[in-house]
């Protein structure tokens, strides 16, 4: 990734609005940050409002700053990224880290509390259950037993939106639906009668213009300024 792309990265992850989740649909319908940065204003104005990116000066200075603290870093989509996180929508854009970089891709253990409902379905899927310090090294001397999927199986490179009429409907369905408690995303696709895409699309204008905001569980609701 050359630096104009790490600083359209960080300027577009650092514009009001824009979360991890908005930043990888961006990614995926614009194939670049630069060129999603470019489209930001337009979309911000299609969903109702106008809003400006982050300056460049921001993210010279923010690249600057890592340099100087001897970190580095990682951006999401490039080869040094953790492939294992990268699987994620949500997954943070930008990774600062100091140290060595490479041992993010070895194997590694991650701790959660034993009585949640979250480890349950995690070792029901597959994963170890460790009690102790012997379980964990005997865990990371195991060669890794799968491989990630090819991100092209799970994931389409670019987000399709419908023509820009149909895109207009479904904004102002989503706008007169919509309330302020959080609606799940395939409800919302549901009663706009429109297809997946073109509901996405108007959802993300939305998104950057400040109007809707995006929750955990694939879920979203109305902003309300009081």
């Amino acid at each position: 990734m050359d630096r104009e792309e790490k600083l359209a990265c960080l300027r577009l992850i650092r514009t009001p609005n824009i979360g991890p989740m908005t930043f990888s649909l961006l990614l995926q319908r614009y194939g670049s940050a630069i060129e999603a940065l470019r489209a930001v204003p337009e979309l911000a104005k299609r969903g109702g409002r106008s809003l400006k990116p982050a300056g460049r000066a921001l993210a010279e200075a923010e690249l600057q700053a890592n340099e100087n603290a001897g970190a580095s870093l990682l951006f999401k989509g490039a080869d040094d990224y953790p492939a294992r996180l990268a699987q994620f929508d949500d997954a943070p854009p930008v990774l600062s880290v100091r140290g060595s970089p490479h041992l993010l891709s070895r194997p590694s253990v991650g701790v959660v509390g034993a009585r949640s409902q979250g480890c349950n379905h995690l070792i029901r899927e597959g994963a170890t259950l460790v009690r102790g310090a012997g379980d964990i090294l005997e865990c990371l001397a195991r060669p890794a037993a799968a491989t990630l999927p090819d991100p092209a199986d799970w994931r389409q490179a670019r987000l399709a939106p419908g023509k820009p009429e149909e895109i207009d409907r479904c904004r102002s369905a989503i706008l007169e639906g919509l309330g302020p408690e959080g609606t799940d995303i395939d409800e919302v696709i549901r009663w706009c009668g429109m297809p997946a895409s073109t509901v996405l699309a108007a959802i993300l204008e939305l998104e950057i213009a400040g109007r809707l905001t995006r929750h955990h569980g694939n879920r979203i609701c109305l902003v309300v300024i009081r």
